[in-house]
């Protein structure tokens, strides 16, 4: 778990990469935000445990410049290997260390690490994606907390419902039309899983053959990480 969730942050944080992802989810695949747009955010949050307190850091996030160089808009990527029923607490916790890092900023009048002062709170907006075979349906803060014995409270409890993308049910059609090499990692995940189908003992994966591979070292870790494939992990 740890080289897989190890690897895949290095990916994507290749900027091209995450780029391609903000394009295929929030554009339809339109080519609206360019890799130097991408200005990465390590901001931790806190919790208690055992008595202390420990940071916490998001998978991978990034701010979001306009063509001006502004801020426009926050995207965070959590990965998941397996289905967790708490991720939507965990995601909505999420969402709040970004907003009240940007209230810091803003009240503070400090600059983010690359020198873009904010003046005003922007979006914020977090993807789970989930690399397993199972599909997971996404729970709501709703179906946590059980609203059906207090209703009255359901006009004023907000219903979070977080952002999941199941990549291996991704189609054919979606995974190769991605402009990066998270294409290489989608259709992984897709063949396993329907190779698996098939085969459960023996899961195969066939690369495609005409896809270039433009970042090799953190796409083919990637790949060793998810399959355990020494070949791959000899090819290094």
């Amino acid at each position: 778990m740890s080289n897989k969730d190890i690897t895949q942050k290095a990916l994507l944080r290749v900027p091209d990469v995450f780029a391609s992802l903000v394009n295929l989810l929030l554009f339809h695949n339109a080519p609206i935000i360019s890799s130097n747009q991408i200005r990465y955010l390590d901001i931790p949050s806190h919790f208690v445990f055992d008595d202390s307190l420990h940071d916490l850091y998001r998978d991978v996030c990034a701010m979001i410049l306009d063509k001006r160089g502004n801020p426009l808009f926050i995207v965070c990527f959590e990965n998941q290997i397996w289905r967790d029923w708490t991720m939507p607490i965990r995601a909505l916790g999420y969402g709040d260390t970004l907003y009240f890092w940007q209230r810091s900023q803003i009240l503070h009048k400090s600059k983010a690490p690359f020198e873009i002062p904010l003046s005003r709170f922007i979006p914020c907006v977090i993807f789970v994606l989930h690399y397993g075979d199972d599909a997971w349906n996404a729970k709501s803060l709703d179906d946590l907390t059980r609203l059906e014995k207090t209703p009255f409270l359901k006009p004023f409890v907000s219903g979070y419902t977080m952002n999941l993308e199941n990549i291996a049910w991704w189609s054919e059609e979606k995974i190769a039309s991605i402009r990066s090499d998270f294409r290489i990692i989608a259709d992984y995940c897709a063949q396993i899983r329907r190779s698996r189908k098939k085969d459960p003992d023996h899961p195969m994966y066939e690369p495609p053959k005409q896809w270039k591979i433009e970042h090799v070292e953190e796409t083919l870790m990637t790949l060793a990480a998810f399959s355990n494939d020494r070949k791959l992990t000899e090819a290094l």
